[in-house]
């Protein structure tokens, strides 16, 4: 449970009535609403926009074979806790001029770190990036109201307005291959980038701003991809825009639009607006590290218009947080309506049919993202599902317990969660933690 190891944090959603309608009604408007002339649709590139995940760059990144297709998937990042971590260089300009990854000039230095100061000697600078409350501050030298450091603002110039600069620090948050530990990935990033990390870590998460509950915001991807979690830690910098229409430009023809929002409805992420620093402002970016996200919905282009997926990505975002120990985190920011329970259950029965159940309708690309989680997870967690079975749709109950109750179970040893079923989910997993948290063992039979 990493979400309970470093933050805290229900959303209410319109009442959803039938799901498949509400689907259906959904796209519709969606397409209305997104639909752009394709030749306004930007390809993305190495040196194009920091919105855009470009998967053709990432040669390093785990490849997946599903049904002869080859995904690549997403990398989160390893978070780095540069309190605890010593860094190789003696400060950020001996880094960027002498790194063995990719260097800058001594001119581009000095000409990034006047423009620094000169923009922390503006009105606007000086009003809007104080310190805000957000905990463990003491642990940087960062006490609440404190005026955010030129450190702080060269480090969010450089990596806002230095692309191919960018691109090589931010892969130094992931691994290079399947090879290498979470250590070898935070040495070589503290060894080439210590200084530039940390400064835009604090910049980030003591001198942004908290989202609501209701906050969206918008990354783009260059083609299809596949994730472990559909919720978790974005410890790898990540660009976002609060402006639909940017992700559009710059995703591709093939590409798709994660919507994002803050994991938690209390304490909610922290994001840091660098509009006034980029290059363009119009843009509205906005940016993350080291914060828990959700992804709520995925747009894709299908036919020439832009498609939302938003009720069964968020049946995507339920299975995620049963099966992971926090189905009794109140403050997901996830509100399991009966449309997106019954969501859930196509995805499941198409996903047990094996050969896919077409009258469940699901998009192949949501077969695929289920597919993948379930297969990748080794270990599911359903501590406290039993805490919630009454309030499940039937059919869910039944697939999940093999009994339907309509009232809390006030014994909750008569629970059992159908043995088999969690065997046939998850493929790959010889453990898992019951309904208790309990670890069990699964055989080759998949008996319990």
């Amino acid at each position: 449970k990493e979400h309970e190891k470093r933050s805290s944090g229900d959303k209410d959603e319109d009442d959803e009535d039938d799901e498949e309608e509400e689907v259906q009604e959904e796209e519709e408007e969606d397409d209305t609403k997104l639909k752009e002339p394709m030749h306004l649709v930007k390809k993305s590139t190495l040196s194009g926009n920091k919105f855009v995940t470009d998967s053709s760059t990432k040669k390093d990144a785990r490849s997946i074979e599903i049904d002869d297709v080859k995904y690549i998937e997403y990398g989160f990042g390893k978070h780095v806790a540069y309190e605890m971590l010593s860094p190789y260089h003696m400060c950020m300009k001996h880094e960027l001029l002498y790194n063995d990854i990719h260097t800058i000039s001594e001119q581009q230095w000095d000409e990034t770190l006047a423009q620094a100061m000169l923009r922390l000697d503006t009105e606007s600078v000086r009003d809007r990036y104080r310190a805000n409350d957000n905990s463990g501050a003491n642990k940087y030298g960062v006490t609440k109201g404190d005026l955010i450091g030129v450190d702080n603002i060269c480090a969010i110039l450089f990596y806002c307005n230095f692309d191919e600069l960018q691109y090589h620090f931010s892969r130094t948050f992931r691994k290079w291959n399947d090879t290498e530990t979470e250590q070898d990935v935070i040495q070589r990033h503290t060894t080439n980038f210590y200084w530039w990390g940390r400064a835009l870590f604090v910049a980030i998460n003591y001198f942004g701003t908290r989202m609501n509950r209701d906050s969206v915001v918008f990354h783009g991807l260059s083609s299809k991809m596949v994730f472990p979690e559909f919720s978790t830690y974005f410890d790898c910098p990540t660009s976002t825009t609060t402006q639909k229409s940017v992700a559009q430009r710059f995703s591709g023809d093939g590409g798709m639009i994660l919507n994002l929002q803050s994991l938690h409805t209390q304490n909610c992420s922290f994001m840091l607006d660098v509009s006034l620093f980029s290059d363009f402002t119009d843009e509205q970016e906005r940016l993350f590290l080291g914060q828990s996200l959700v992804i709520t919905n995925i747009l894709t282009i299908v036919d020439g218009k832009w498609r939302s997926y938003r009720t069964l990505m968020r049946a995507l975002l339920f299975f995620n947080k049963i099966t992971t120990g926090n189905t009794a985190d109140e403050t997901w920011n996830l509100d399991a309506t009966a449309a997106v329970q019954k969501a859930l259950v196509r995805i499941i029965i198409d996903f047990l049919s094996k050969h896919h159940n077409d009258a469940q309708k699901i998009p192949k690309y949501i077969r695929v993202l289920f597919r993948h989680y379930c297969e990748r997870h080794d270990c599911p967690n359903f501590e406290g599902l039993h805490t919630i079975q009454h309030e499940l749709e039937p059919k869910l109950q039944t697939m999940i317990f093999g009994q339907i109750i309509s009232e809390p179970n006030p014994v909750a040893e008569r629970t059992i969660i159908q043995l088999q079923w969690v065997a046939d989910m998850f493929p790959n997993a010889p453990h898992y933690h019951d309904h208790h948290g309990q670890p069990k063992t699964i055989t080759e039979l998949g008996q319990f």
